[in-house]
């Protein structure tokens, strides 16, 4: 019966040791992430050398890359206005907004972290209701540090 106990109380003493090792790690990774608490997060960024855009730059920068890389596509650019923004997802550490204008639809996801990298899909249907030949795009790609790169891109009529 006393080695029972002893062998319990050995599982105890290891059990907190594993426990306070643990909080102990999470308490100094917090404290190196706590050293820029005063600065803005855009100032963080630009001494990582990244540039801070936000997710409507991020889309207009990737519009811009598809009608100067597809010049078909000038047809369907026109005088854009985008309506959404920012979609509630539950998710803790990323973001995602949606843009429509005028039959294009735009999602911008990306980690809520320093110089993130932006994951974009645009998507293109004539609009309900517009008699027009039938186009139909689809673009993905990212954006890292105001940099567009292209993944895949399928323009149909």
């Amino acid at each position: 019966m006393s080695r029972r106990k002893i062998a319990l109380v050995a599982v105890c003493i290891v059990a907190f040791i594993c426990v306070s090792a643990i909080g102990w790690a999470m308490a100094c990774s917090q404290g190196s992430q706590d050293r820029n608490d005063d600065v803005p997060l855009d100032q963080v960024n630009d001494e990582a050398d990244g540039e801070v855009l936000t997710p409507e730059e991020v889309r207009d920068a990737v519009m811009e890359y598809i009608l100067a890389n597809h010049p078909e596509t000038a047809p369907l650019m026109g005088e854009l206005v985008w309506t959404g923004g920012k979609v509630e997802t539950g998710l803790l550490g990323a973001e995602i907004y949606v843009y429509e204008s005028d039959g294009w639809n735009v999602t911008v996801s990306y980690p809520v972290i320093a110089n993130p990298v932006y994951d974009v899909t645009v998507n293109y249907s004539v609009p309900a209701g517009v008699i027009s030949i039938p186009y139909a795009l689809f673009w993905e790609g990212t954006c890292e540090n105001g940099i567009v790169t292209e993944a895949s891109f399928d323009f149909a009529q």
